[in-house]
């Protein structure tokens, strides 16, 4: 009898300048792809674009959220900080791919497959 292996899932991370469409591609790539979850970053600024989907909170409870770990993921780019939270390594570890976006790789810090 085959035994089944369950496999995490992967992580895709769509990279580009603010305003360069990254999240119309997320969006387009949801629609498209089967078992593709798009993660909501968290975000220290106001709701600007109601196109663009993240959670808009403040600086202090962003730097309680990352004192609690609570983030998988933290980085920092035009004035404001941006987090994933750690439940996306859940959805990584139930085989789920996600996907999200960010402004360089240079400011990630990701989890390695021991973490995931």
């Amino acid at each position: 009898m085959k035994q089944s292996i369950k496999r995490n899932g992967k992580a895709f991370i769509v990279l580009g300048p603010s305003g360069s469409g990254k999240n119309t591609l997320i969006n387009g790539a949801c629609k498209n792809i089967d078992n593709l979850k798009a993660i909501k970053r968290y975000i220290t600024r106001t709701k600007i674009d109601i196109n663009e989907d993240y959670n808009p909170i403040d600086e202090k409870i962003f730097t309680q959220m990352k004192s609690e770990n609570l983030f998988c993921t933290t980085w920092n780019a035009n004035n404001c900080n941006y987090g994933i939270h750690k439940d996306a390594i859940d959805d990584l570890k139930d085989g789920k791919n996600i996907i999200f976006a960010a402004v360089s790789y240079t400011h990630l810090t990701l989890p390695t497959n021991r973490e995931v």
